[in-house]
């Protein structure tokens, strides 16, 4: 019976059919088949997905058996996809025929085949795509015949020995995967492929998927393109590639999809002969035994890494070398990176001029350079961009002189002895990977400079280091780039790890600008409010995640001090970030890390420089995983304003017997309501507090009072030595910023000046 699969609200979305497959094996030799047999029912109402037929027995030659499976309705039957995974001994499979019936409406289907699924029996196919006849073996969709060429590009290394497959994507539906095997050659360089599959009539061809299972030696494929031809309505579709299909090529991608166009046409550059003759200057030392790398640019892209080797002894003093290599045809050349591996004993090499003639336009391109590539010569550089002159020396792209200012951020651990790297991209290519040698201390900045062609706007960076040396993980507050030549500043916020063992693992970034397109950079201050309870405090590391009107800020570390989380204390924390908006949420947790990781959070206060605006994040709950709900991890949403938290500083002051061991009490009285008189129990800057000289701070969670008027300052009188002299107290609305200072200079004694224990204190100034 049909079976209805329902929503919550019980309303059926999709119903459930019983179907009865009839399965004929052959009869002929070998016929049947221990390998795992699969189905794939195709109506008009969809398809019932993969389906295993599992016989009681296997499929024997000249046997039928009836296996019955429940599958989503998928109307009228217009095909199956039949076929096995080729294990077991001697898996080949001759299939007879098929027949399926829907059992509740008695109607049934066939599926005609007499074919062998065998990878060594005819057409080598293991899953066939079979249409549904009538019972005298009329189709009810007709089959047709596609022709696939495969056009391998004419790049070094562009064949493959891996197993490549298709699938054709039609009006009436899809090929499946079909492994496109000749058992030749297929898909070496330069080549094309011819490839057979029969399919039920897919009708207008609208994409085509393509790739390989990245096997054998060397399986990285440049494809050129694909040409489909239906025998059936004898047209042509092309598919347009010109891409690599390689883990370590482009884009990593070893699987593309293709859309058809109208016309053949050209995929990719054709290949073109380079010739390059260096000449080494005629100076004491100006040779070099390191090995040398050029990368060559043009108007149509570059043409990668090239490393620079005859088998002579090459780059000796005063000598021209002369060198080739193919590439795609770059256009007209712009400028050159070239550089050396510092290797060998003296690697330091004084360069005096590349000349590149590219021979398909019979054109030389000079670039004249007169310098070292030396880490103890000139400015120490071994790596240099060189721009295209023509003959008179004229440079088509000017060179420019880049500080590159790096700001290690102030979190514990964050600093680096592993060797870091940047590249700009601008408008005019990019800079090529430069070292930058720094100390990359913990909160300290490392300028650095380098000469390169005019990049123009630049669009992103690059930076990450090599993983090396003790305690490699560095974490990146962000990166300023200043273009001497046009005053030009650029600044690419960053606030994240590059470290194996921290946040996402990545030790290598992109960052964007502050500049268009895009937001700008601003300030964000982070409060935390650590609540008051027994266990309150946390050494595990927190994180927190901003969610703003203009984007998120994912996962910034809290760390500023060896002392943050601790019971009852306030922490500030300072990150410059793109402008991410009006804060909508926080999201904050923890890793559970350490011993007692557990933390209560009372809240969060989050403020913007650039507009001034403040919001608190009330929370008043555990995050523990052995506390309240198990949670180490809360999202916060505003609150409405009306509590906010009291940061009080008090300061004693510098004079004989200045300190008490009295219980000290404040009262604060503002425009709005008072805090009532509160004992000042939890310093979290001191153990001993009101100690002579000592800053003391506090914290209150109370009602906003607004604008404090006054306070009452005071103690009890209790204690050995309970005499008090007190120079200023200072108090923070964490809600709104406000500071509001109360100058004090008195004594707290009943013994000393007035007699006074209590007194009514007014502020001087608010501000912020």
């Amino acid at each position: 019976s049909t079976q209805s699969t329902g929503s919550k609200d019980g309303v059926p979305v999709l119903s459930q059919k019983q179907y009865s497959i009839s399965v004929k094996t052959g009869d002929r030799p070998g016929a049947g088949t221990n390998a795992n047999v699969h189905i794939y029912l195709y109506g008009t109402k969809g398809d019932s997905g993969k389906r295993i037929l599992d016989p009681a027995q296997r499929f024997k030659r000249n046997e039928e058996i009836v296996i019955g499976i429940d599958a989503v309705d998928v109307g009228d039957l217009t095909k199956i996809r039949i076929g096995h995974d080729n294990k077991g001994i001697a898996p080949g499979w001759f299939l007879e025929r098929i027949s399926v019936t829907d059992i509740e409406e008695n109607k049934a289907w066939y599926f005609l085949c007499g074919k062998w699924l065998a990878q060594e029996e005819e057409d080598g196919l293991i899953e066939r795509e079979i249409p549904a006849s009538d019972r005298d073996g009329v189709p009810c969709l007709p089959m047709n015949h596609y022709t696939i060429k495969v056009f391998t590009g004419d790049r070094r290394g562009a064949g493959t020995d891996a197993k490549v497959y298709a699938i054709l994507f039609g009006e009436h539906g899809d090929s499946g995967k079909r492994v496109l095997d000749s058992r030749k050659n297929d898909f070496e360089r330069d080549s094309v492929g011819v490839f057979g599959i029969e399919t039920v009539d897919l009708g207008e061809i609208k994409k085509i998927v393509i790739g390989h299972d990245n096997s054998g030696v060397g399986p990285g494929w440049f494809l050129n393109k694909v040409i489909v031809k239906s025998e059936n309505l004898k047209k042509e579709w092309y598919f347009m590639c010109g891409r690599w299909l390689a883990t370590d090529e482009d884009d990593h991608l070893i699987e593309r999809e293709l859309l058809p166009q109208e016309a053949d046409g050209v995929s990719s550059s054709p290949m073109t002969y380079y010739k390059v003759s260096v000449t080494t200057g005629d100076r004491r030392g100006a040779g070099t035994n390191a090995r040398v790398f050029i990368q060559v640019y043009g108007a149509n892209g570059d043409s990668g890494e090239i490393r620079l080797e005859s088998g002579k002894n090459d780059f000796e003093r005063g000598k021209t070398d002369v060198f080739g290599f193919d590439a795609p045809d770059l256009g007209p050349l712009s400028k050159i990176r070239i550089w050396h591996d510092n290797s060998g004993f003296g690697p330091g090499w004084f360069l005096e001029r590349v000349v590149i003639m590219d021979f398909s336009v019979n054109k030389e391109t000079f670039f004249p350079c007169g310098r070292w590539l030396s880490d103890n010569e000139d400015d120490k550089q071994i790596c240099r961009e060189i721009a295209s002159t023509s003959s008179d020396g004229s440079p088509s792209l000017p060179s420019v002189y880049y500080t590159v200012t790096v700001k290690t951020g102030n979190l514990r651990g964050s600093g680096t002895d592993a060797k870091v790297f940047v590249v700009l991209y601008g408008e005019n290519g990019d800079s090529g990977s430069r070292t930058l040698d720094g100390s990359f201390e913990r909160g300290k900045t490392d300028e650095f400079g380098f000469e390169t062609v005019e990049l123009g706007n630049l669009s992103k960076i690059k930076i990450g280091h090599d993983n090396g040396g003790i305690g490699p993980g560095w974490y990146l507050e962000s990166v300023k780039v200043f273009n001497q030549k046009t005053q030009q500043e650029w600044l690419f916020p960053c606030n994240h790890w590059l470290a194996k063992d921290e946040e996402d693992g990545r030790i290598e970034r992109e960052l964007t600008p502050n500049g268009v397109p895009g937001p700008g950079s601003t300030e964000y201050s982070i409060t935390t409010i650590t609540g008051n309870k027994r266990g309150a405090g946390t050494d595990a590391n927190v994180y927190i995640t901003l969610g703003g009107t203009l984007g998120k800020l994912e996962k910034y570390r809290l760390d500023s001090s060896p002392k943050n989380f601790e019971r009852g204390r306030i922490d500030l924390f300072e990150l410059l970030t793109t402008d991410i908006g009006d804060i909508k949420y926080v999201t904050v947790g923890h890793d559970g890390k350490g011993i007692g990781a557990g933390w209560f959070l009372d809240k969060i206060f989050v403020s913007k420089k650039s507009s001034g605006k403040r919001w608190v994040f009330p929370c008043d709950r555990w995050l523990a995983r052995d506390e309240d709900d198990g949670a180490i991890e809360r999202t916060l949403t505003p609150g409405d304003g009306s509590r906010t938290t009291y940061q009080i500083q008090i300061k004693t002051g510098d004079v004989s017997s200045a300190g008490t061991d009295a219980l000290v009490f404040i009262s604060i009285h503002g425009e709005k309501k008072s805090v009532p008189k509160t004992e000042l129990k939890y310093s979290f800057t001191n153990t001993n507090k009101f100690e002579r000289n000592c800053l003391d701070i506090f914290a209150i969670d109370t009602e906003d009072v607004g604008p404090i008027k006054k306070i009452i300052l005071g103690h009890d009188g209790s204690g050995l030595g309970s005499s008090w002299y007190v120079d200023f107290v200072e108090i923070t609305n964490q809600a709104d910023g406000l500071v509001t200072r109360f100058p004090v200079g008195k004594w707290f004694d009943k013994e000393m000046e007035d007699k006074k224990l209590f007194r009514e204190i007014f502020p001087s100034n608010v501000g912020k």
